[in-house]
């Protein structure tokens, strides 16, 4: 039988809750109409029962997924199907939700016809006991994540958790929920979907209420006591002040009655006492330790310089530390330090100072970082090229003589340099006489559907793939130091075996399509990073090719750790170039000399035997190390 093509995913998980009740929302998930979706029903307490009832009443359109995943926390389960979702929709609903048979469909028309990055469905409660006054109150009734608003569709400022969607492709990086928020271990912390609303609202993405999504939340007898909800209470004072922000409830859109200012006056006091203190928690111990990381900026993603501080800033955050940067950027991870209040977190909690040397803009991200060295942190230079590489540019003298001696300036206050070779290593102590330095090599970014899927390639380069299925590409970012006339040479081999070449052109003018012809060559001029990933993922080898004699002219060895050589190994590549193992560590046996690649074909057949790869997470992992291990004295030598 066919495998049906998956339309949206759907996921729920449980942490404590009885079989019977996980079952009863299985079963409604299984019997919705009008779409074809995979449940990923995610378990943090292992049932047979469970996982026997997702086989037997999987169908062609809904397909049941059971996994068992650690019981950590209900925003780990959330981010752990974001990992495992391979569809631009994920709908959420809870494991004590009933949905109504077109709850799926609905929510996804709408989102998809409203472009709509965020849905919250209507919920309406299923009473398990008889209520009480305080049940009729707006305020109670957000308590147990109740939501209605009516039946149309609408704008709204945020979702509940018992019944919500995610546009993935609209939120990119944003589409991740705060661990930190989130029920686990009995607590009913909670606001990990409004915080995500707002990020998501700061980013300019839409947000809607769908009337006709509808789910009945079931309220067991022993959650309608007052104990219960005065718990609640006070977990959504204590989740509001780690969140931060003013209350805003979610169905007084007609403004309160006499059963909420009754529940108010019962209840407030345990919502306050919740919040007072998180806030002193808070302040008392530092959440997780920062970092100050200094690039002129990272994102979007345009040159090399931004790959490398995107991709190290977002493994260190990952490690759990807080990224302050100098500008504002929806990364959906750093936290700008043009407010006032992420100055004071830096001021508080971050040690280092982590800076990326900036030529153009030496008063900006240079000056915070010696402002921060003066308070007392750390200050840590990256280093990835000489002074002397504007050499190759005669117009650029004058820039590499004030860089120099700023540079030199900067070494006073200096604790340590990361650099990405031992031949940097080698130039910091024979130029400047500075030695507590370490080598860190650049990582790979490993690209998915998920990395480009808000890119589709224009109809000619479709049609290039087609004519050409074996593809190698070459990433020229910088003209000047490429082996151009390698590069020519190997086009001429791909033309003769019907391969085809995909240059991504960065040079100024187009100067670089002016040296390749034929219908096997296809430009990429200036492309965004999601066109360059879907290159990449798209082909067999990677080009890495240098102009040795280039570095020889201005006396220096070659010094690089070129990114395009770990991404194209991240992403399953061999690479062709003139470099050794020597030059780059962490090859894995992949490089593939140019003078050996008479045979084309054959190499390309046995692309894809070593997956090994350096991933951006080891170079994290070990700036991390070096972070921890300043010593107070600086390298410089007697």
């Amino acid at each position: 039988m066919k495998t049906p093509v998956h339309q949206i995913t759907t996921t729920l998980t449980r942490y404590g809750e009885p079989d019977w009740l996980f079952l009863e929302t299985l079963e409604t998930l299984a019997a919705q109409d009008n779409i074809k979706m995979k449940v990923l029903v995610l378990d943090q307490k292992e049932s047979i029962e469970v996982s026997k009832f997702c086989l037997e009443n999987s169908s062609p359109d809904i397909e049941l997924d059971y996994h068992v995943i650690p019981a950590k926390s209900l925003s780990f389960a959330r981010n752990e199907a974001i990992r495992l979702c391979t569809t631009d929709i994920l709908l959420y609903i809870d494991t004590d939700a009933l949905a109504h048979k077109d709850w799926a469909a609905g929510m996804t028309n709408a989102m998809l016809t409203e472009k709509a990055a965020i849905a919250g469905g209507q919920i309406v409660p299923k009473w398990h006991r008889k209520t009480n006054f305080l049940h009729k109150s707006k305020v109670v009734l957000d308590q147990y994540s109740m939501l209605e608003l009516g039946e149309e569709t609408k704008i709204v400022a945020k979702v509940v958790g018992a019944s919500f969607g995610l546009n993935i492709r609209l939120l990119g990086d944003l589409a991740q929920f705060d661990e930190n928020l989130g029920r686990k271990d009995g607590k009913l912390l909670g606001g990990e979907e409004t915080e995500l609303c707002a990020l998501a609202t700061e980013a300019g993405l839409k947000i809607i209420y769908v009337g006709n999504a509808v789910v009945q939340h079931q309220v067991l007898p022993e959650r309608l006591t007052f104990s219960w909800i005065a718990k609640r209470m006070y977990y959504g004072g204590y989740s509001r002040a780690l969140r931060g922000g003013k209350p805003a409830p979610n169905n007084a859109v007609d403004g309160f009655s006499i059963y909420d200012y009754l529940a108010l006056a019962l209840l407030l006091p345990f919502y306050v006492i919740g919040y007072v203190k998180a806030k002193w928690l808070r302040y008392r111990v530092a959440p997780r330790s920062g970092i100050v990381f200094l690039y002129k900026r990272f994102h979007p993603i345009v040159l090399g310089a931004d790959v490398h501080g995107y991709n190290l800033a977002k493994s260190l955050d990952s490690l759990g530390y807080e990224i302050f940067v100098a500008h504002t950027q929806n990364d959906g991870f750093t936290k700008s330090l043009k407010k006032p209040k992420n100055w004071l977190r830096a001021l508080l909690y971050s040690k280092t100072a982590y800076l990326r040397i900036s030529l153009k803009h030496p008063y900006t991200v240079n000056s915070i970082g010696l402002f921060f060295k003066l308070l007392g942190k750390k200050l840590v230079l990256e280093f990835n090229a000489p002074f002397e590489e504007l050499g190759f540019d005669v117009q650029q003298q004058e820039l590499m003589n004030r860089g120099k001696k700023h540079f030199k300036f900067l070494l006073r206050f200096t604790d340590g340099i990361v650099t990405v070779s031992d031949a940097l290593k080698q130039h910091l102590l024979q130029e400047y006489g500075y030695s507590n330095v370490v080598v860190i090599p650049n990582g790979g970014e490993k690209f998915d559907e998920k990395t480009f899927n808000s890119y589709s390639p224009e109809p000619k380069l479709e049609s290039f793939y087609l004519t050409f299925p074996k593809r190698i590409i070459w990433v020229a970012n910088f003209e000047y130091i490429q082996g151009l006339s390698e590069a020519q040479r190997l086009s001429e081999q791909c033309s003769n075996n019907h391969i085809g070449l995909i240059i991504v052109d960065n040079s100024v003018n187009g100067e670089l399509a002016k040296s390749f012809s034929g219908e096997h060559v296809y430009f990429l001029r200036n492309p965004s990073r999601d066109e360059i990933a879907y290159a990449v993922s798209h082909s067999m080898a990677g080009i890495a090719y240098y102009d040795m004699q280039k570095y020889e002219d201005l006396g220096l060895p070659f010094y690089n750790s070129p990114l395009k050589i770990y991404e194209y190994l991240a992403n399953g590549l061999c690479v062709i170039t003139n470099l050794s193992e020597q030059d780059i560590p962490h090859t894995y046996g992949r490089l593939i000399p140019s003078n050996s690649i008479s045979d084309l074909e054959h190499l390309l057949s046995g692309n894809g035997a070593n997956d090994t790869y350096r991933s951006w997470k080891e170079a994290a992992l070990e700036t991390e190390l070096f972070l921890k291990s300043l010593s107070h004295k600086t390298g410089r030598l007697p």
